[in-house]
């Protein structure tokens, strides 16, 4: 069985800090045109450079690598069933 298609993506960030600044950002393939993974991938790259700038580093790391970790055992389990 393969992977499921991806056909549109929308993600938004926000966030505000406590010397006042704030902001909101959209990544989607309606405003932004391109791949929908063009927008996760661009979301995805500024949401690392946050937890970087706000010393989320290694937190961010554990996390991408453990959502990364049970989709590859998804994806084992799902071959293995065929």
């Amino acid at each position: 069985m393969s992977d499921p298609k991806l056909t549109k993506a929308n993600v938004q960030l926000g966030y505000s800090s406590d010397d006042g600044y704030q902001t909101q950002t959209v990544f989607s393939t309606r405003h932004n045109g391109g791949e929908p993974k063009d927008a996760f991938l661009d979301a995805l790259e500024e949401l690392t450079r946050i937890c970087c700038l706000f010393g989320y580093e290694e937190q961010a790391r554990e996390k991408f690598d453990g959502a990364s970790g049970r989709i590859r055992a998804w994806r084992t389990a799902r071959e293995t069933e065929q």
